[in-house]
């Protein structure tokens, strides 16, 4: 599929509301950029909201690359991608008839990407191409809309520009700490295994998300830690909005029971590397339990820093790194799970730990992974880069069958409360509102 079948109305003459903006219905353009992040779960729960909402992406596959997968897959060629692909064109659930593509933009730039990802610099210049790319490409669906909800770096190329000709108010979409904070902390990080860090303080592709959210009415984080990190980084407080975005209903309740076996059982869930506090974990382990006698220790997600760890951590043979898991897959091991433990050293608010909350299993995490949990009632907040730290969590953990017990629940009721996409809907609607009362609009809720 090269675009939606159903393309936006012709673009008005100015920049004055029309008819349905009055009556009350804000509508909306949000662009996932190359790829879909939360993107396209926000757009949902907006549309859920009341707000008249259209999607832009990259590339979604159309019926004849799913049959041809399927075709592969019977063969056991690549049967891996099928899954990937039904999952790309389901959009998460937005309907498929709102989302318009940039399939070129996208397809062009992973290419890129690709062919220069050993050459760090010039891979962040080839990035910073591919994502002018597609907000250049993307323009041209951008029009009929109040608001223009950018993921930061993918309103670049012209399409925020493009947005405030056509009267549109503008809101980044942001989801981890401000690039500047992130270069500060990691920089040292990366160093101690003799390679260079991801975020530099003038790399040209954080440099490009940060012209976004400069450029934009409002930008809208997903933690009041990333808040913070923008605040600390000399962002203006009064442009940033938070939302703490959802958890889907079949991630709730998966853990009933909180006694253990003879072994803690430990679960990591994301991409298992030196930004996710990996080689804290490890050290913490090979602290309290080198023969893992007393823990063990499952690792669900990509691990692309693999021998970049080997260099200073050790690992037991027990471990099991069990690579990328489809969700099913990975809600039974959550539900199986003693503790979710994630010592990241720098999120936005993690969507791993936040599914586990949800399921009930007890967290150990730390401040910089935006949870808005209480240390010692909702979750266990562990001082990131402290092994002893990590290693006094693990231990009360796996002695106390009570606490395991009181931070399940309370973490799932506290996910109950504020991960709900339907609440977040609600929330990104009122931001959205009140960035249009800013520039001069007026709008009326719904009455619906």
């Amino acid at each position: 599929m090269t675009r939606s079948s159903q393309a936006f109305a012709s673009p008005p003459t100015n920049g004055t509301m029309d008819s349905r903006q009055r009556r009350g219905v804000v509508r909306s353009i949000v662009s996932t950029g190359p790829g879909r992040l939360h993107l396209f779960m926000t757009a949902a729960a907006l549309l859920h909201s009341g707000e008249d909402v259209r999607a832009v992406t990259g590339w979604v596959p159309g019926p004849l690359a799913l049959a041809a997968a399927k075709t592969a897959a019977t063969f056991g060629v690549a049967s891996g991608i099928l899954p990937r692909l039904r999952s790309r064109r389901s959009c998460d659930g937005f309907p498929l008839e709102r989302v318009s593509c940039c399939p070129i933009a996208e397809t062009t730039g992973a290419l890129a990407q690709r062919a220069f990802a050993a050459h760090s610099r010039a891979s962040s210049q080839v990035r910073r191409w591919a994502w002018r790319q597609f907000g250049w490409t993307s323009r041209r669906h951008i029009h009929d809309a109040d608001v223009f909800h950018v993921r930061s770096g993918a309103g670049a190329g012209g399409a925020i520009a493009t947005a405030r000709t056509r009267g549109m108010a503008i809101v980044a979409d942001h989801s981890i700490a401000h690039p500047a904070w992130m270069a500060e902390v990691m920089t040292d990080e990366y160093s101690r295994y003799g390679c260079g860090c991801p975020f530099r303080i003038h790399d040209p592709f954080w440099q490009l998300v940060e012209q976004d959210c400069r450029e934009a009415d409002a930008v809208l984080v997903n933690s009041d830690f990333v808040a913070r990190t923008f605040i600390d980084s000399g962002f203006p407080a009064e442009r940033l909005r938070v939302a703490y975005l959802g958890v889907s209903p079949e991630w709730f309740g998966l853990k009933r029971d909180y006694a253990a076996g003879e072994r803690l059982r430990l679960v990591f869930v994301g991409e298992f590397g030196i930004r996710k506090g990996a080689g804290y974990l490890l050290d913490a382990l090979e602290r309290i339990d080198p023969r893992r006698r007393r823990f063990s220790l499952d690792v669900i997600g990509p691990m692309p820093e693999m021998r970049l760890l080997a260099r200073r951590h050790s690992m037991s043979p027990a471990d099991r790194f069990l690579g990328q898991l489809d969700a099913r897959a990975v809600r039974s091991h959550l539900g199986a799970a003693d503790v979710f433990v994630f010592p990241s050293l720098a999120e936005g608010c993690a969507k791993a730990a936040m599914e586990a909350m949800a399921a009930g299993v007890p967290v150990v995490a730390t401040n910089e992974t935006g949870l808005p949990a209480v240390s010692g009632e909702q979750a266990l907040l562990v001082s990131s880069r402290c092994v002893d730290s990590l290693c006094d969590a693990l231990t009360a953990l796996s002695l106390d069958e009570s606490l395991r017990c009181k931070l399940g629940t309370c973490g799932a009721r506290l996910a109950a409360e504020k991960f709900v996409w339907s609440d977040y809907g609600e929330r990104v609607r009122e931001v959205h509102s009140r960035v249009i009362a800013a520039n001069g609009g007026v709008v009326a809720w719904p009455t619906a």
